[in-house]
């Protein structure tokens, strides 16, 4: 079983777990092999075989997403790093843990905004691999995609984990019938068309088990539609840009498709006789070069340290980079590892001295996580970075491409530097984050920082431009309060720029400036928008939600997923619940508070609204979004 999450700047990651493991499993250099392909890192202590099967598998399923929805849907911002273990025993040290017990899985992906990971047993089964491809399709879309309607986000995980490549790579089969959808169809009738498109991931259709299986099973249906025939993947395709642009789900649908999906789909599925695609490529699919090489005990020891810190198990974390530094007491990984723990502890001074005795990272690996780490120290309010820092930086990410290769978050992190300096960014700096949204447009983060940029540059009709689609109506509540957080700050920027202009024609400082440009003489503020300064734009409510305001005390996870709140308010402590985490919002208007929600106490204890709807019976409250308060409430609450 595979728990997906969601990392969104600004808003707090989503882990469903706390808690020990036990002891981790013993390793032996010879065991653990590393491979590099052009877009995985393959970790595992399975034969040489296995692993280059398991990256050809992984580099074969983003390559037929790419032949049959365009390239476009492959782009990844970030490095995944994919483990491979031999046995169940072997995963056990590392799974998801519940009470302190691993979960039973067979596999989990952690998707971060600086490293993707997935760990998995070998492929053993279907079953595995389907689970496994389904939430690798989740993490794609995330990255393409902004805002999918929830329909289409699972429809088409469901679609493409059937997966299946032949041929020793030279033909791939997509969207074979999965039994227990096809069952379910059999059984009830459908959902209207209109009430599929517009359930959001709040919906009791997304999240009360006894009709969430046919929500599954239709949206998976509605999407073997439009995939498996040229005119309806062409209208999917407008439909989806459509969407990208800010428009509403159920207004877009009419526009593209009209009124005739819904009798086609239910003829479609009268017939039951899904016809799967086969994909055949005459050279071999997803040839790479390349060979897995032994790593050192050491380094294989960091490297799983990764599956631990992805969890916040900072304890065990610790502990096993001690046991690489026994061992190898001048590895570059494992500072960078300690490193980063530091700054999950808040300890930034310690982070900072650690990074600065680095040197020259050998890895590209090694580069790429130095590099962002460092750029996390310095991306706060308050902070110049100084010369020396920007070049050490810049030679991290320069030694990545020439190893590696373009990677979207070099880009955009680079891109960042600029800001925390009192130059005006040039327009490198630009068209580095242009080069990042084209190849992952689904990432809003690097929209806002877009957005930035321009604004400092004076560019501010083209900042609001690329804010607009992020303050519609179908942007989620969580975006839509950053985005117009960010474009209060551009009006603020653009009019001290306006008035600096004035003030210089006055007194005959400055002749005509071409538009869009600061004054001579004039330097564009340098500031960049605090979210504990700027008052805070709170969640609007949506009909039929409530909301109580209190102090989050502790989360509660069962094996199943269920995720219980309990909240200490001035009548007492009240519950809400939610079928999974990342069911949830979360959004955070502090700055202080760093790292991820985790099951267990709250620590510190947190103040809180909670956004919550009726459930049954009576006196259930389910959790809809949870906004993590400023120290200092300066704002009303939106009702």
């Amino acid at each position: 079983m595979i728990r997906r999450r969601r990392t969104v700047r600004w808003a707090l990651a989503v882990i469903l777990l706390v808690g020990a493991a036990g002891d981790l499993a013993q390793l032996r250099a010879a065991d653990w092999k590393r491979l590099d392909t052009p877009n995985f890192v393959v970790i595992g202590n399975v034969g040489a075989g296995d692993l280059r099967d398991t990256a050809r598998q992984f580099e074969a399923f983003r390559e037929t997403l790419g032949r049959l929805l365009g390239k476009g849907v492959t782009g990844s911002a970030v490095p995944t790093l994919v483990f491979v273990f031999a046995s169940d025993r072997d995963f056990a040290p590392y799974k998801l843990l519940y009470n302190g017990k691993p979960i039973a899985m067979s596999g989990v992906c952690m998707p971060g905004p600086d490293l993707n990971q997935i760990a998995m047993i070998r492929f053993s089964d279907e079953v595995a691999a389907r689970v496994l491809f389904h939430e690798y399709t989740h993490e794609l879309l995330a990255n393409v995609f902004r805002g999918a309607p929830v329909w289409f986000s699972e429809g088409l995980a469901e679609y493409y984990s059937t997966f299946e490549m032949r041929d020793d790579g030279r033909r791939a089969l997509i969207g074979k019938p999965i039994a227990s959808h096809v069952a379910r169809l059999r059984e009830g009738a459908l959902l209207p068309i209109d009430t599929l498109i517009a359930v959001g991931p709040d919906s009791p259709l997304y999240n009360e088990s006894d009709r969430r299986s046919m929500f599954y099973a239709e949206s998976w249906a509605l999407v073997h539609y439009l995939v498996t025939d040229d005119a309806r993947r062409a209208q999917l395709i407008r439909y989806l840009g459509l969407l990208s642009q800010g428009g509403r789900p159920v207004e877009a649908w009419r526009q593209v498709f009209g009124t005739g999906v819904e009798s086609a789909l239910g003829q479609y599925l009268r017939q039951f006789a899904f016809t799967y695609t086969q994909v055949d490529f005459a050279e071999g699919l997803a040839p790479f070069e390349g060979k897995p090489v032994s790593m050192k005990e050491a380094d294989a020891r960091v490297a799983l340290t990764g599956l631990l810190a992805g969890q916040r198990r900072i304890d065990e974390t610790a502990a096993a980079l001690a046991s690489a530094i026994k061992l190898d007491p001048a590895n570059q990984w494992a500072t960078v590892k300690l490193a980063q723990l530091d700054l999950a502890r808040n300890n930034r001074a310690a982070a900072e001295k650690r990074l600065a005795v680095l040197g020259e990272p050998a890895d590209w690996l090694t580069a790429y996580e130095a590099g962002t780490v460092m750029t996390r120290l310095v991306d706060r309010p308050g902070v110049r970075i100084t010369a020396d820092e920007m070049a050490v930086i810049r030679r991290h990410f320069d030694q990545v491409a020439r190893q590696h290769g373009e990677i979207a978050n070099v880009l955009a992190r680079s891109a960042s530097l600029v800001l925390w300096t009192s130059d005006v960014p040039p327009l490198e700096s630009v068209q580095s984050i242009q080069r990042a949204r084209a190849i992952a447009p689904g990432r809003e983060d690097y929209a806002f920082l877009h957005a930035q940029l321009l604004a400092r540059r004076g560019e501010f009709a083209e900042a609001r431009n690329i804010l607009g689609p992020y303050i519609s109506g179908a942007a989620m509540a969580g975006t839509r309060d950053r985005a117009r957080n960010l474009m209060s700050y551009i009006v603020r920027l653009e009019e001290q720029v306006r008035l600096r202009a004035a003030a210089d024609v006055a007194r005959n400082l400055t002749g005509p400036q071409p538009p869009g440009t600061a004054p001579s003489g004039t330097t564009v503020p340098s500031e960049v928008p605090d979210p504990a300064s700027v008052r805070p734009i709170f969640r609007l409510l949506k009909p039929g939600e409530q909301r109580l305001d209190g102090t989050l005390e502790r989360i509660d996870c069962a094996p199943g997923g269920e995720v219980l709140f309990r909240i200490r308010t001035p009548d007492g402590v009240v519950t809400a619940s939610a079928r999974r985490m990342s069911n949830v919002e979360f959004i955070t208007y502090r700055s202080d508070l760093t790292g991820s929600v985790t099951c267990g106490p709250t620590k510190p204890l947190a103040p809180v609204y909670v956004t919550w709807r009726a459930g049954t019976p009576a006196g259930t409250k389910y959790a809809v979004a949870i906004e993590f308060l400023p120290p200092t409430r300066g704002a009303q609450l939106c009702r």
